[in-house]
C-alpha cells in the first residue's frame, strides 16, 4: 500500500471517529470499516480500445488506466498488469502478454491472426492483487472478430421475460407505501419493455406498472399484513404471465431516498418493530468508494423518521452506499445512490479546419479543464476511425461510465455511457432506477465487520516476481541457512544478478524484477557450507479461469451497406499485406545463411569468448583432487597455491578492484564461492574457462580479480552431455514485458514507395499517450486516409490525482 493510500485511510478514519461519539454502535461500525480498507485497498483497470470490432489479421490497439480504486487517482502501488485475450465463446484464453504499468498507465496491442475464427472475442485485465477478490473484479471487454467466412446473422432468443422486482430498501414492510423498483430482461440477458398490475390476494389491483428505460421501472403500493401481491405482465402477443412479488415481512426496517434534492439527498427509515420498551438505537452509515462520508443515528421509538445528507458531504461522482444499521451492527436495509457532482473534466477537440481533404495533415487541438474551467493537465488515450466504417454502439462503455458506474455494480450494465450523455435530459431518473434494481458488489458487510479479516493471498507485483521453494531431497527444509544466487539472462543483454535466502520453510522469492523480452533465468541453492543438494521448485503462474461469460452480446449497429464497406477495405487491406509478405519471401530466396556451429555450452556460457580455455580429458584430470588440481599450472597467469582444501588463487595480468585477490568462480555460470568449486568430483568437469580484463568486465567489480568459470558434464551413460543439469542449479524461462508497439500511421508529407498503396483505414490514428500540460492544452497531428467520409473522434483519460474525462468530436473529409 502506497503513503498516499495510508495517508488518506488514516484521514478517513479521524473523519469517521470525529463524526461519532467512542463506545457506541457508530464507532464500532466505522472502526471495522476503515480497518477493512485499510487491510484490502483496491484497485481497477480500464482498457480504451480503439474500436469496437475487428477482422481477423488486424491489431486491438488498447491503453490500460490502472488506479486506486478509492479516488480513482493513478496507481502507483502495483507494476504489472496482465492483460488476455479469451475466447469469449469457448472460454479459453488465446493470447497473454504480461504489461509494465508507469505512473499507472500502459499500452499494448494484440495482433489477430489471420486465421482467428469468427465469433466474440474478450480482453481481460488484472493485476495480481486482484486475484484475491474474485473474477467478477477482474476488467473485461467484449468485442467481435470478423474471419474470413462471412458473419452469420445472430439467431433471435426466444424465452419468457424475467421480471425481477426490488422493494426499495429490501424488503415490503406493512402499514406503509412502498415503492418497487422492477427489470424485464429478456432471453438474451437484454433488459425489454414490459408494462402490467399488480394483484392483491389475486383479486384487488393496487398498482400499475410500465418500464421507463431497458426494461427499468419502479411503482409505489399500499403493503397490508397478511397479504399476497402478485404481478400480472401483459405480454406483447396479448397472453398473460403472472410473477409473485417478494412476501410481505412481518416486522423489520427499511428506508427510501429522495435522490433530487440540489443540495441534499433525503432518507426516510420506516420502523415495522414492535416498540419496545426503551427505544433501540439504528445508525444510518453513509460511504462512497471506501469513503466515510455520512453517519446519523436515530431509534425505534418512532415508526418513521427523515435524515438529510448534503451532497457537499461526498467526495466525488460515484455510487454511495446507504446502510442501516440496528444497535448490535446488523445490516438492516440498504440503498444505493448515485451522486451527480459534475466533477468530471471537460475535453474539448478542436481540429484546425471544419473540412479536410483526402491525405491532408489533419492539426487537431486538446483542451482539458476541471469542473471549475481550470486547466488540467493530465494523459489521455486518442482513436481515430473512419465513421464509415466504424459505427460506435450506444452508450457504450467509457473511462467515466467503468470506474464511476460499472465497476462498483454486480452483473453487466447495458449501455452504461446512456446515464453520462449530457444530452439526455433523463439521466438521472434513469440512473436512479439503476440504482434500485443493479445489486452492489465491492463487499459484503459480513466480511467487512467480521472479527478477523484473512490475508491476501496476492500480493501487489512493483514488477516481475519469481518464487518457489527449495528442500531437501527427502521433501523437508534445511536445517542451515540456505543461500540463493539468481542469474537472468536476456538475449542481446548483459546478465543480472540477485541474491537472497530462502526462509525456514524453504520459500524464496525475487521481486521487482524488470525484463523487457523473454528471460532465462538459473537459480542456485547452497546450504551452508556448499551444500547444493537442494532440490528447487519454482511457483507457475497460474491464471484465473475464465468466468461464465455474460451470455449475449449487443447487437451492433450496423447496416448492411457499412458492414460490406467495412469487410471490403479489411480484405483489401490484409491482401496487400500478404502480398509485401510474399514478395519479401521471393526475395530472400538463394540467399545463403552462415552460422558457426551451435556451442553446446552456450546457454552456461553468458560472457564472450574466454581468455583461456582448458578442456578436461582423463589425462589431466588424472590423479587432481579438485579442479584446481587440473587448474594448476597449465593456464598461463593463473597462480593456485596451496593443496586440497586449502588454496589460494589468483590471476595475474589484472589490477585488483578490491581488498581481496580471489577471483570471481561461476558453476555453470551461476557465482559459487570457492568450497563448492571443490565439492564438484573432478570426473563431473566438462572445461574450465578463465576471464580476465576485458573479458570479465560483463561482471563489474565482482570480476575485477579475474573470473574463473566451471563447466560441468550434464548427462548420463548415454554420452548426452545436454540433458543433466547441475545439482542445486534450476532453470525456467520467465516472459518479460510485452514490448510496446508503435501504431503505423503514413505521413504524406514526406513521398514514400508505398504511399502508392490505397489507404482506407478503419482506425487512422491511435495515440495511446497524450499528455495535457499546465495549461490543459495538447496537439495531435495525423493524415487523412484516401476516403471520403467522416472521422471520428474518441479520447478518454485522467488526471493522476483522480477525476476522469471522455470526449469526442467529428469532422469531413472530401475530395
Amino acid at each position: 500500500m502506497t503513503a498516499l493510500r495510508f495517508a488518506f485511510a488514516l484521514l478517513v478514519f479521524f473523519i469517521a471517529s470525529a463524526l461519532i461519539l467512542r463506545d457506541d454502535p457508530a464507532r464500532r461500525i466505522a472502526d471495522r470499516f476503515v480497518r477493512y480498507q485499510v487491510a484490502f485497498p483496491s484497485e481497477k483497470v480500464f482498457l480504451h480500445l480503439d474500436r469496437p470490432y475487428y477482422s481477423a489479421g488486424e491489431t486491438v490497439w488498447f491503453k490500460a488506466y490502472l488506479v486506486d480504486g478509492t479516488n480513482h487517482g493513478v496507481d502507483s502501488a502495483s507494476g504489472v498488469l496482465y492483460v488476455e485475450l479469451l475466447d469469449a465463446e469457448a472460454r479459453q484464453v488465446v493470447q497473454t502478454k504480461t504489461l509494465r504499468v508507469e505512473n499507472g498507465y500502459a499500452a499494448g496491442d494484440f495482433l489477430l491472426a489471420d486465421t482467428l475464427a469468427t465469433g466474440h472475442y474478450q480482453l481481460r485485465a488484472y493485476t495480481n492483487y486482484m486475484r484475491n477478490f474474485g473474477e467478477e473484479f477482474l476488467f473485461t471487454q467484449d468485442f467481435r472478430v470478423f474471419g474470413a467466412q462471412a458473419p452469420a446473422a445472430e439467431p433471435e432468443a426466444t424465452g419468457p421475460v424475467d421480471l425481477q422486482f426490488f422493494p426499495e430498501g429490501g424488503q415490503l414492510l406493512p402499514g406503509f407505501d412502498c415503492r418497487v423498483g422492477f427489470k424485464a430482461v429478456g432471453p438474451d440477458g437484454r433488459g425489454v419493455a414490459v408494462r402490467g398490475i399488480v394483484l392483491a390476494d389475486d383479486r384487488d389491483t393496487v398498482a400499475a406498472f410500465r418500464s421507463e428505460h431497458l426494461g427499468m421501472g419502479r411503482f409505489s403500493m399500499p403493503v397490508e399484513a397478511g397479504r399476497g401481491y402478485t404481478a400480472v405482465l401483459f405480454n406483447a402477443d396479448g397472453a398473460r404471465s403472472r410473477q409473485p412479488l417478494p412476501p410481505v415481512q412481518p416486522d423489520g426496517h427499511t428506508l427510501a431516498v429522495d435522490a433530487f434534492g440540489k443540495d441534499a439527498i433525503r432518507v426516510f427509515v420506516f420502523n415495522a418493530t414492535p416498540q419496545p420498551a426503551v427505544p433501540r438505537e439504528l445508525v444510518l452509515f453513509v460511504q462512497m468508494r471506501g469513503v466515510v462520508c455520512f453517519i446519523a443515528k436515530g431509534n425505534t421509538g418512532r415508526r418513521s423518521f427523515t435524515i438529510s445528507v448534503p451532497r457537499a458531504k461526498f467526495p466525488d461522482d460515484g455510487i454511495a452506499h446507504l446502510t442501516l444499521f440496528d444497535d448490535a451492527g446488523n445490516p438492516l436495509a440498504e440503498r444505493l445512490v448515485f451522486m451527480r457532482q459534475n466533477r468530471t473534466l471537460k475535453v474539448a477537440l478542436q481540429p484546425d479546419k471544419p473540412m479536410y481533404k483526402p491525405r491532408e495533415a489533419v492539426k487537431l487541438g486538446l483542451r482539458v479543464t476541471d469542473a471549475e474551467g481550470k486547466p488540467v493537465a493530465g494523459n489521455f488515450s486518442l482513436s481515430v476511425t473512419d465513421a464509415g466504417q466504424v459505427v460506435a454502439e450506444p452508450g457504450a462503455r467509457n473511462l467515466v461510465s467503468y470506474l464511476l458506474l460499472s465497476s462498483d455494480l454486480r452483473g453487466n450494465v447495458e449501455q452504461p455511457g446512456h446515464y453520462f450523455d449530457l444530452n439526455n435530459p433523463d439521466a438521472a431518473l434513469h440512473l436512479d432506477l439503476l440504482m434500485m434494481t443493479q445489486g452492489w458488489r465491492r463487499f459484503v458487510w459480513k466480511e467487512v465487520l467480521a472479527d478477523s479479516l484473512p490475508k491476501p493471498r496476492f500480493l501487489m507485483e512493483r514488477g516481475l516476481s519469481v518464487t518457489g521453494s527449495v528442500l531437501r531431497p527427502n521433501g523437508k527444509p534445511f536445517e542451515k541457512k540456505v543461500g540463493l544466487t539468481l542469474m537472468a539472462k536476456t538475449r542481446n543483454a548483459l546478465p543480472a544478478f540477485a541474491t537472497g535466502e530462502a526462509d525456514t520453510d524453504g520459500r524464496f522469492g525475487f521481486y521487482g524484477l524488470t525484463f523487457a523480452d523473454t528471460t532465462t533465468l538459473l537459480v542456485q541453492a547452497v546450504a551452508g557450507k556448499g551444500n547444493r543438494e537442494g532440490v528447487i521448485r519454482f511457483d507457475p503462474f497460474v491464471a484465473p479461469p475464465p468466468g461464465p461469460g455474460r451470455g449475449a452480446f449487443d447487437p451492433l449497429p450496423l447496416s448492411a451497406g457499412v458492414m460490406d464497406e467495412y469487410r471490403r477495405r479489411s480484405d483489401e487491406a490484409r491482401a496487400i499485406e500478404r502480398q509485401l509478405r510474399l514478395n519479401q519471401a521471393t526475395l530472400l530466396q538463394g540467399v545463403t545463411v552462415k552460422a558457426k556451429k551451435e556451442d553446446p555450452l552456450a546457454s552456461r556460457r553468458i560472457y564472450g569468448e574466454p581468455a583461456a580455455t582448458l578442456k578436461v580429458d582423463q589425462i589431466n584430470s588424472a590423479g587432481a583432487l579438485s579442479v584446481l588440481d587440473i587448474l594448476r599450472g597449465r593456464v598461463a597467469g593463473v597462480s593456485v597455491n596451496g593443496s586440497f582444501p586449502a588454496y589460494s588463487v589468483t590471476v595475474r595480468g589484472i589490477s585488483s578492484l578490491n581488498a581481496r585477490s580471489e577471483p570471481l568462480f561461476l558453476l555453470d555460470g551461476m557465482p559459487a564461492d570457492l568450497q563448492a568449486i571443490l565439492t564438484i568430483p573432478v570426473a563431473d568437469v566438462e572445461q574450465i574457462d578463465v576471464l580476465k580484463g576485458p573479458e570479465a568486465a560483463i561482471f563489474g567489480s565482482r570480476g575485477g580479480n579475474g573470473v574463473i568459470a566451471v563447466l560441468t558434464k550434464r548427462g548420463g551413460a548415454d554420452g548426452n552431455n545436454s540433458a543433466l543439469k547441475a545439482p542445486g542449479v534450476e532453470q525456467m524461462q520467465l516472459p518479460g514485458f510485452a514490448p510496446v508497439r508503435e501504431f503505423y500511421a503514413p505521413k504524406y508529407d514526406q513521398p514514400r514507395p508505398e504511399h502508392v498503396r490505397p489507404d482506407f483505414r478503419a482506425t487512422l490514428h491511435w495515440a495511446p499517450f497524450v499528455q495535457t500540460d499546465t495549461e490543459g492544452n495538447a496537439i495531435v497531428q495525423f493524415f487523412a486516409s484516401d476516403a471520403a467520409t467522416t472521422l471520428r473522434l474518441d479520447v478518454q483519460g485522467s488526471r493522476p490525482l483522480g477525476n476522469v474525462g471522455v470526449g469526442e468530436a467529428m469532422f469531413r473529409v472530401e475530395p
